[in-house]
């Protein structure tokens, strides 16, 4: 357990569990929980950092725009982010089984989320294959990371 691991066992935020991490980033780290008995993606930024409220900024402004990761909160005296947690295929998976009407599917949707979000002046900067989602039976897709 190093250090960014122990501040998160010392978060305290109301109906939240925090379990294992799920993923780590340059600023911040993802971990599942349950929050308020749903199932959820918990987005922590580094404690050493300071703490940076754009990320909460644009969720807040695109959740209604079609294959946008949900926010559910961001509380003010926390840095973190809690979001839907959405599961799907492994790079490796999808690149298995995708047919050309499932890639077209999926590229339509990145397409109309990015052409919805640009229009208000918004930009991905970090859109890679790892931070889209895809379902297992790739009939839903989701960007992240945003």
């Amino acid at each position: 357990m190093d250090e960014f691991d122990e501040f998160v066992e010392c978060l305290n935020f109301p109906d939240l569990q925090i379990n294992e991490c799920m993923g780590k980033g340059n600023f911040s780290r993802v971990y599942d929980g349950v929050y308020r008995e749903l199932p959820v993606a918990v987005k922590v930024f580094d404690p050493n950092l300071q703490y940076n409220s754009h990320e909460i900024k644009i969720l807040q402004s695109i959740q209604n725009i079609p294959h946008v990761i949900k926010l559910l909160a961001a509380p003010d005296d926390y840095p973190l982010i809690i979001m839907e947690k959405k599961m799907g295929l492994q790079t490796r998976e999808l690149f298995k089984i995708a047919n050309i009407d499932n890639i077209r599917f999926i590229l339509k949707c990145i397409l109309e989320c990015l052409s919805e979000v640009h229009d208000m002046g918004i930009v991905h900067q970090d859109l890679t294959i790892g931070n889209i989602i895809v379902s297992k039976k790739l009939d839903e897709v989701t960007i992240i990371d945003w």
